[in-house]
């Protein structure tokens, strides 16, 4: 029997196998007609599968009618796929499997081509990458598998060789293309691991660079507060040390004003004493006018002429005297004064150790038989 099937380009490859088995059904003597009439029913799940497959494709034609290629070209691979499935699930002991598988296999190589001309019309290059490249290889096993089941010479036969001549190359460049695809994905991780260790070498020497600029920041100014320190405390010393002067002057010349006060003081006491110069010129005055008596205890009483002079003069002399012992003893305060601030300012400089400049810790003066005694220490 002759038939005649006009259909658009897009459809005739996903149609072969139902037109191939409306021929069949029509001519009863033919295998595929046979295969019709006695194939079991398909189970719910291959149903299930190749409802899925078909809506898959046809989305796939719906999606690339619109231009949304990339969109396509996953449904595409997803159809391929069930098929590929679906020839698998064909029982062994179907006695029409051979033209079973075939055809979904025939089915699966048309939906893997469409998806190639999507992804052509969206990157105008073959189709490659990890999905294309398992598809393949199912299709390539499948097709192999049925070619060393089915007889020679047959239309099965020749429409698995035609699938496997194709296969042969594409499942070549899918390879190549991984591959290649790989070793830029290599190459890339390691230029991105090599770029990542050199901004953490960058980083780390940032890092160590910050680090060395604090620590020389630290200890810059760490050297400035020392040198502000020792500044400071050479200003705090001189001004000790100018202090220091002026206590030791003042020391010196409380010290010499109360020696040169008491020696006055203590020259004039010997000069006015009972048996002095002084009173002796009283003595010789009164004895000069006729008024000396000798039993007298105060020839002054009620003194004349060149006795009332020697008389006023020996009473300067004891208010002299007076007078001196008043310096002399302000002069001895001074001094003890002195040497008290000279005895703080050397603890405060040198702690509770012993200051290494002599330190007065005595000055006095006591009476004597002929006057008075002045006498002082010194600590080294």
């Amino acid at each position: 029997m002759v038939a005649s099937l006009k259909l658009p380009g897009r459809q005739r490859s996903r149609a072969l196998v139902s037109v191939s088995l409306a021929l069949s059904l029509l001519s009863p003597t033919t295998t595929l007609a046979r295969s019709a009439m006695i194939a079991p029913a398909e189970s719910s799940e291959v149903g299930r599968l190749a409802s899925e497959a078909e809506q898959a494709l046809g989305e796939g034609d719906r999606l690339h009618g619109a231009k949304q290629y990339d969109e396509a070209v996953v449904q595409y691979q997803a159809a391929a796929k069930k098929f590929a499935q679906l020839a698998d699930m064909i029982p062994a002991d179907d006695p029409y499997r051979d033209v079973k598988r075939t055809d979904r296999i025939s089915q699966a190589m048309f939906a893997y081509e469409q998806a190639s001309r999507s992804h052509k019309a969206a990157r105008g290059g073959p189709i490659e990458g990890p999905e294309a490249l398992a598809i393949a290889t199912s299709l390539n096993t499948l097709v192999d598998d049925e070619l060393r089941q089915v007889k020679p010479n047959t239309e099965v036969a020749q429409r698995l060789n035609d699938h496997h001549t194709k296969l042969g190359p594409e499942l070549t460049r899918l390879k190549e293309a991984e591959a290649a695809r790989q070793q830029q994905a290599a190459e890339a991780a390691r230029a991105a691991e090599a770029a990542r260790a050199s901004a953490q070498q960058s980083q780390e020497q940032a890092d160590r660079d910050a680090a060395q600029r604090k620590l020389d920041d630290e200890r810059a100014q760490a050297a400035e507060r020392d040198r502000q320190a020792e500044e400071q405390r050479q200003r705090e010393g001189e001004k000790l040390e100018r202090r220091r002067r002026g206590y030791v002057i003042g020391l010196g010349v409380s010290a010499g004003v109360t020696v040169a006060a008491s020696g006055a003081a203590i020259g004039l006491m010997v000069t006015a004493r009972a048996g002095g110069p002084a009173h002796t010129e009283i003595i010789e005055s009164a004895m000069a006018a006729g008024d000396y008596d000798p039993f007298s205890a105060d020839l002054c009483a009620a003194p004349g002429g060149e006795v009332a002079e020697a008389c006023a003069k020996h009473q300067r002399l004891k208010v002299a005297s007076f007078a001196l012992w008043g310096v002399a003893g302000a002069g001895l305060v001074s001094t003890v004064v002195f040497a008290a601030l000279l005895g703080a300012q050397a603890k405060k400089r040198k702690g509770s150790a012993r200051a290494d400049r002599p330190q007065l810790v005595h000055l006095g003066v006591s009476p004597t038989l002929h006057g008075v005694a002045l006498s002082g220490a010194l600590r080294f």
